[in-house]
């Protein structure tokens, strides 16, 4: 029964730090009660790296991401005490984003600030502002770690052929739910901050060979960002960075074709940063940007709709 428990082990409700220390007391009362003659033999590793194992796979849904990068790193498992810190950083992030308020909203690259003169005028340090995922469009989190994102991309192969519709969630964004979400945070002072937007999608369909127009179609009528940052990196800089090719579309022919297509894209309200700087020199800058685009707002600029002839 006792091993029964151990292996059967699930996080749920637990929080990580808990759920180590449940799992280790579980395994060192087998270890207890049913001693190994030679904890160095091959048997018993095997049996530790099966605990291991267990351990992830009873981790909650959200740290899936964490859970493959553990299973396929190159240099073998990582030690538990390493994923448990690990772990623990990453829910620090989605307790941080687990405070925002639960409504949905939608995919986007672009920062979409509204703050009507209306609307109390926050400060630039206390700004109300919500992450949304660009591909379930639920807010706590960034499309990279989308787990349906993940789960999709397991149970379909992309299609080439032009049968399949542009890779975008744009039947969540243009419903009246979502669409009025949406609007309703911004004309309230709310600030929209958002890692991706219709651009991605298109500028990802139209590297494959699609055509640009029938690409943007899907999107047209959307709520059109106040500003767009754009930290523009070339593909071959983007190739000498650590991690590179983990992600199926990280080719540097494909990414050149998909830097060419965001060009194709950019309009009045695209800012360039320059990628390859510092982190602290991109920061200032994308600072100064946002703070200037909230100015706007302020001053009543209108809400606009993308890719639609004025």
């Amino acid at each position: 029964m006792l091993v029964a428990k151990a292996s059967n082990l699930r996080q749920a409700a637990l929080s990580i730090s808990d759920y180590a220390l449940e799992h280790k007391k579980l395994w060192d009362e087998v270890d207890y009660y049913l001693p190994t003659d030679d904890p160095t033999c091959k048997s018993f590793q095997n049996t530790l790296r099966l605990r291991f194992l267990g351990f992830l796979y009873g981790l909650n849904k959200e740290y899936d991401d964490t859970r493959r990068r553990a299973l396929h790193r190159k240099d073998g498992l990582p030690s538990i005490d390493d994923l448990v810190k690990e772990l623990q950083e990453e829910e620090s992030h989605f307790h941080v984003l687990g405070t925002l308020s639960p409504e949905a909203a939608r995919d986007s690259t672009a920062l979409l600030a509204r703050h009507p003169s209306s609307a109390p005028a926050p400060t630039a340090e206390v700004a109300p502002s919500v992450l949304i995922c660009s591909y379930c469009s639920k807010p706590g989190h960034l499309r990279k770690w989308c787990k349906k994102r993940q789960y999709d991309n397991r149970k379909k192969k992309e299609t080439t052929d032009g049968k399949a519709m542009v890779a975008s969630s744009s039947t969540l964004s243009t419903s009246p739910v979502t669409r009025s979400l949406m609007e309703a945070k911004l004309n309230s002072g709310i600030s929209l901050i958002v890692d991706r937007y219709a651009y991605s999608g298109v500028a990802f369909s139209a590297a494959k060979g699609l055509p640009m127009d029938w690409c943007k179609a899907p999107e047209e009528g959307l709520i059109a960002p106040d500003v767009v940052v754009y930290l523009d990196i070339p593909p071959e800089r983007a190739a000498e960075r650590g991690g590179y090719g983990e992600e199926r579309y990280e080719r540097l022919e494909f990414q050149s074709k998909v830097s060419d297509c965001y060009r194709n894209l950019r309009d009045a309200s695209w800012k360039i940063i320059d990628g390859c700087l510092a982190e602290e020199d991109i920061q200032s800058k994308l600072r100064g940007l946002v703070l200037e685009c909230i100015s706007q707002c302020k001053r009543g600029k209108p809400l606009s709709t993308l890719w639609v002839p004025k």
